[in-house]
């Protein structure tokens, strides 16, 4: 079942060793014992128990090694076909942030055991910043910033131009942006083009599909 990715929970082990008791002693109504599966794992070294962690559908498909290897094969073939130079081959990703809310960090003290805390907002307000770089690294896109909001003054920003600042209502990417950001990108890469074609890769997001 390792080999399917369809490792059994442990009320599953449970139910199947219930199953085997009872068909064994001929009683519907014996079970194992509450530390059955600590014994049962001791006696068998060979099984661990682990934690199995969520994970996005597409995130998990991602990591199946079939179509991993199918898309790197499909990924060397167009750059070959294509002729494409690694100076542009690019990236295409976006991370968000809340303002204000900061990460634990570590300190310096004479108090091992007391607990130390520092102050965070409680404003829960995201801003997404959209960021690319080529593949050989020596070029990086000015990145974009989403804020939250309808309308934003330049002025409250120093050395930011208008194509770096973008709002809507969320903070968020989203479809109508996404195509603002590819003509930035084609903006800020079109003059130091060293092929004929360039590369962009991004994931499967709806907003970044649709550009």
């Amino acid at each position: 079942m390792d080999s399917l990715g369809l490792c059994p929970k442990r009320k599953q082990v449970e139910a199947a060793a219930n199953s085997i008791l009872r068909e064994a002693r001929s009683d519907p109504s014996i079970s194992v014992g509450e530390h059955w599966i600590t014994r049962f794992l001791k006696r068998h070294p060979d099984f661990k128990r682990r934690p199995r962690r969520a994970l996005d559908i597409e995130r998990m498909q991602a990591l199946d090694k079939t179509a991993t290897r199918a898309w790197f094969d499909q990924y060397h073939r167009i750059i070959v076909d294509k002729g494409i130079a690694p100076q542009d081959i690019y990236n295409f990703d976006e991370t968000g942030f809340q303002i204000g809310v900061g990460k634990d960090q570590w300190i310096i003290t004479r108090e091992p055991k007391k607990k130390i805390f520092s102050g965070t907002s409680t404003n829960r307000e995201s801003v997404t910043v959209v960021e690319s770089v080529n593949a050989d690294g020596s070029f990086v896109i000015a990145p974009v910033i989403i804020l939250s909001g309808r309308q934003i003054l330049l002025r409250w920003f120093d050395s930011i131009t208008e194509e770096c600042i973008a709002v809507n209502d969320t903070g968020y990417m989203n479809q109508q942006l996404a195509y603002q950001w590819i003509h930035h990108f084609n903006r800020q890469t079109k003059g130091r083009t060293a092929g004929k074609y360039r590369l962009l890769l991004c994931d499967g997001l709806d907003a970044h599909i649709t550009m």
